[in-house]
């Protein structure tokens, strides 16, 4: 090839590759171009999303306030609300004992003119005059006017305290359960701290005579005896005497009601008897307790706190009737739930 045509050949090749260079520059310029106009109207279109997103923020927040404000204020008229719904619960519980106490006071003199009458007809009869006795008028009130229309069961522990009892007393305060315990008088001396907690935590303490014998072959004064010897050490520890009574085994007579009647308190049997004391085992328990006759709104329950098993037991029984709706009663408030009075001398079951 002559150097000449050489020569321009290769200058319309350098040429060629200014032109290609020169077009990518101007490509990739325009390309910037448009991402640079691209970014700036992302970033104005984001700034704007920003300030519509701030808008509604800061609506949001103030509706918020306004929710929070009104709650408030809802709360407030709640707790007033509450607050004159207590004074008047307070107000009618108060009428209520009362109610409870002129009752007692009109059966007090209903009884005293029974009596009086009685003693003017035999002394017209030349014949001897019974000492009379009058009804223990120094129970504490119990209020049961909540308790209408609810589901109501009493449990009630015989033959204690005990070396469990205790922990039966923490697991009831934890649940908030009130209970009924028929003790032994021989042994409060033991375990009189107990007896105090019971009285101070809600539950009822009874009597179930000093040392279990079978009330219905004593003589009156040997029952009277034996019962009194209990009440008194009770009354010593927890300032009034036993406001029911239980009699060991169950064995009951006109002795031991006539006994009853004149201290001023009833006599309570059950409904439910779980045999803890013959088995013994907490399935069995739980089985008598929930089975075919087993409890069932206003039932009276019989246990014994002396048996590990039994507050084993007890303690499960009262989770599943808690889940039940059950409302956990002592003796003395499910009978004026039931009758509206307790007599004296009357066994209850």
């Amino acid at each position: 090839m002559p150097r000449t045509v050489y020569r321009l050949s290769r200058n319309v090749k350098r040429k060629r590759w200014a032109v290609v260079g020169l077009c990518l520059s101007l490509v990739l310029l325009v390309t910037l171009g448009g991402l640079t106009v691209y970014t700036v109207k992302t970033a104005h279109d984001q700034e704007k999303m920003s300030d519509g997103y701030r808008q509604e923020l800061n609506t949001l927040n103030k509706e918020l306030d306004a929710a929070r404000s009104r709650q408030s204020q809802q709360q407030q008229e709640l707790e007033s609300l509450q607050k004159e719904l207590d004074n008047a619960t307070s107000q009618i519980q108060q009428h209520e004992k009362e109610l409870w106490e002129q009752a007692q006071e009109l059966e007090q003199k209903d009884e005293t003119i029974k009596s009086l009458k009685t003693r003017i007809s035999l002394k017209a009869a030349g014949k001897p005059t019974p000492t009379t006795t009058t009804l223990n008028k120094n129970l504490p009130y119990r209020d049961y006017t909540d308790l209408k229309g609810k589901k109501l069961v009493a449990l009630t522990f015989d033959d204690g305290p005990g070396p469990y009892t205790e922990r039966l007393l923490d697991a009831m305060k934890k649940r908030g359960v009130k209970a009924t315990f028929f003790v032994l008088g021989q042994r409060v001396d033991k375990y009189g701290d107990l007896i105090k907690r019971m009285e101070k935590e809600g539950h009822v303490v009874g009597s179930h005579s000093y040392d279990h014998p079978n009330l219905t072959k004593l003589s009156y004064a040997k029952v009277r005896d034996n019962m009194e010897k209990t009440a008194k050490k009770i009354e010593k520890l927890i300032g009034h005497k036993p406001e029911i009574m239980r009699c060991p085994g169950g064995s009951c007579n006109d002795t031991v009601k006539k006994y009853a009647k004149e201290a001023g308190i009833p006599i309570a049997f059950w409904g439910v008897d779980t045999r803890d004391w013959e088995s013994r085992n907490v399935k069995k328990i739980l089985s008598v307790s929930f089975g075919k006759d087993g409890i069932k709104d206003g039932s009276i329950v019989l246990m014994h706190d002396i048996y590990e098993t039994t507050v084993d037991a007890s303690i499960q029984m009262m989770d599943r009737l808690l889940k039940e709706g059950y409302v956990f009663v002592t003796m003395p408030e499910l009978l004026m739930a039931r009758y509206g009075k307790i007599t004296p001398g009357k066994v209850y079951s």
